[in-house]
Order: C-alpha cells, then structure tokens, then sequence
C-alpha cells in the first residue's frame, strides 16, 4: 500500500510544470533600529520585498494602524533595493514606517499582509502571492523628571503667543473681540500639541471657539508646525473682565528639563447696555373697530 501511495506522489510530480515546483516566493526583510520611544517620538521600522526577476507593479503595504499609535510614511518613503541571493540578484522595494507612540505603554503591532506581483521567472507572466510580516511591539517611556507632566508633551523647543483682534480699549456691549493663540514647537508634530482654546472669563461675555488649525513642516526628518486656535468672545454686559494667563509645560529633548512656556494675562473693560427689544405691535389690535369708527365717522 505505501509503495502504491508512493508510485502515485512521482507520477503526479512528474505531471506537474517545473516552474510551479519550482517557483519562488518572494523574501521579507524587516528591521526595527528601536523598539522604545519617548510619546510622540518616531520608531523606524524597515519593510524590504525582493523577489527573483521584477516587480510589474509596486507591492501593496498594509497600514500597522493601531490604537494610540501614530503610523505616518515619510517624504520618499519607498525606494527601490537589490541583493544577492544564492548567487542570483533579486530585486524589490524597501519602505520605511514612522511609529510614534501617543502614550506612555507597550502597544502590539500585528503582522501585516503584503500583496506582491512579479514576473514569473520562466514566462514573465505576474505572479500574485500574499506575504506576511511578523507582529511586534513598540513601547513609549516618559523621560525621567517628566512623569508629572499632564499633558505630555516633548519637542525640542515650544513657544506660546496670543493676540487680539478687535477695540479691547474701547469695548461696548455687543462688541467683539478675536483671540488667537498659537503654540510652535519644533521636534514633535502639531498635532501633540494639547487644545488652547480660550475659555470664557466669566457671566457676560459669550464665548465662541473654532476648530484648530494645524500647520505641520518635514525637514529631513525633522517635524515641526503649528498649532492656531482662535476664540470669538462678544461682550453681552458691561464690566471688567481678565483672560488669565496661559501655561503650557513641556519637556525639553535637548535640554532633558521640563520648562514652560507662558503668555501673559490681558485685561479689558466693556462699557454701555445692552439695546432695548424693539416694540412689537400688539397682536390684539382691533382693525375692524378701527374701520367701523372710521366709515361712522364719515
């Protein structure tokens, strides 16, 4: 019965084309220079697809997207790679991944499908297999002496400015004033930034925020931007009124301090009353009592 099984194994080998017996999956290369990072810092990890003849169109990479982790692809984020292998040169593309934790933690990265298409070594005809990565996992570390820090926040320099826009010398009731607060750090994405929104100082002024607007640079590598958020505040009653002074702590990655950036208090005073309610006719007027005097009085 064996030898039967076996006889039965040769002859249908022996059926099959060389080149699907011997065809060749592509290899995967990946590297991770780091696996702990400050929150929001980035983590290099390296994908590398080669296969043995070329690749017809380019591999399809999975995202690694997971929970309170940041996956951004640089400016020329894949690139195209060689190597020798058994003599033969295979080639592919090598793609790099930026990971930057949010948070403090250990976060699992799954392993990622890859779709490749290349040609087949005996026909030049594509070639469509899966491929896979393996999982792993990142860390984020807060740096010592910044533990406290709520919210963290690291680059490697921060300032603060605010401005107004509007009469805040000479503010009367249902005026207006426009206050945009801008932070900008270099060293970290805006987007890490926490909100500054302005919050109202108090009964008599209304306070209408927008939605904030993030400005974010490349350099090499190096992140910087902006963060602007802008606040409408209508006076809606006379009196004095204070926006308190702003503070934003962070850490400093050149320094290995934590340091603050401050913008000062502005005070201001509205002057005036509120309009009067226009008078609205009543809606019980009598208009056929006013016709009938009218035609009696003719």
């Amino acid at each position: 019965m064996t030898l039967l099984r076996l006889l039965f194994v040769l002859l249908f080998l022996a059926g099959v084309p060389a080149s699907a017996q011997d065809i060749q999956i592509p290899e995967i290369r990946t590297s991770l220079e780091n696996d702990t990072a400050v929150p929001g810092q980035p983590l290099i990890y390296r994908v590398t697809v080669l296969v043995p003849t070329w690749l017809p169109s380019p591999p399809v990479f999975p995202s690694y997207e997971v929970p309170n982790v940041v996956v951004r692809l640089p400016s020329r984020a894949s690139g195209p790679t060689s190597e020798t292998i058994d003599g033969e040169t295979w080639s592919g593309v090598t793609r790099s991944y930026r990971l930057y934790p949010m948070a403090a933690g250990t976060f699992q990265i799954p392993a990622g499908t890859i779709k490749v298409t290349f040609a087949d070594p005996d026909d030049q005809q594509p070639v469509v297999v899966d491929v896979q990565t393996d999982g792993f996992e990142i860390t984020g570390k807060l740096p010592e002496g910044a533990e406290d820090l709520d919210p963290f926040l690291a680059a490697r320099s921060l300032t603060l400015e605010r401005t107004v826009e509007g009469a805040a010398d000479d503010l009367k009731v249902g005026d207006a004033l426009t206050v945009t607060t801008v932070a900008k750090v270099s060293g970290v994405a805006p987007m890490f930034v926490p909100p500054l929104a302005e919050a109202s100082p108090g009964d008599g002024l209304a306070s209408y925020p927008k939605e904030p607007v993030l400005d974010e640079k490349e350099d090499r590598g190096l992140l910087s931007g902006t963060r602007t958020e802008e606040t409408a505040l209508v006076a809606e009653a006379a009196g004095a009124y204070t926006l308190p002074e702003r503070t934003l702590s962070w850490y400093n990655l050149e320094s290995g301090a934590v340091e603050t950036a401050t913008v000062p208090e502005i005070s201001f005073e509205v002057t005036g009353s509120a309009p009067d309610a226009p008078v609205e006719p009543s809606a019980g007027f009598n208009w056929r009592g006013l016709a009938a005097s009218v035609v009696l009085l003719a």
